[in-house]
């Protein structure tokens, strides 16, 4: 979270637990990162360049891992960037990646609310399904139509 106090954003506290990570990485470790590079990937006023910069940072910290000469480890991190995963950004890895997903039930009626079942199912998330959740939850129709609309604009 972000500290006004420690003069500390939170990516800046994340990149401190990164660091610290990466040098104190052990054999028999067990290493768990949650959307390492979200806050870049969340500014609005130049969101290429700074989604770019946090690309990078995930996809290379996964690629450092992946080449570390630790034994037995496991490394479970979670993303939003799963779009680039798909891409030959990761080539040379080492050991293969499982990618997996949470399963959800989508309920078609007018409501469409979105039920988790605590499932964790192979595959790439295809839709991170955010308006429609924002939608079930009673975020006004004006703004999750228009979000809808945006979203397909940046789709081309």
């Amino acid at each position: 979270k972000n500290s006004v106090v420690d003069s500390n954003s939170s990516f800046t506290q994340d990149l401190t637990r990164i660091a610290w990570i990466c040098k104190t990485l052990r054999n028999r470790s067990l290493v768990l990162i949650d959307e390492f590079g979200k806050e870049l990937l969340h500014r609005v006023h130049d969101m290429d360049e700074d989604e770019e910069d946090g690309i990078a940072l995930f996809l290379s910290l996964l690629q450092y891992l992946d080449a570390s000469s630790v034994k037995h480890s496991f490394f479970l991190l979670t993303t939003h960037f799963s779009d680039y995963l798909k891409e030959d950004l990761l080539r040379n890895l080492q050991h293969p990646i499982q990618y997996q997903q949470m399963n959800v039930l989508l309920d078609q009626s007018a409501s469409q609310a979105i039920t988790p079942l605590y499932q964790v199912i192979d595959g790439i998330c295809q839709d991170s399904l955010g308006i429609r959740c924002a939608a079930s939850l009673g975020l006004l129709p004006a703004i999750t139509d228009r979000a809808q609309e945006v979203g397909m604009e940046r789709k081309g």
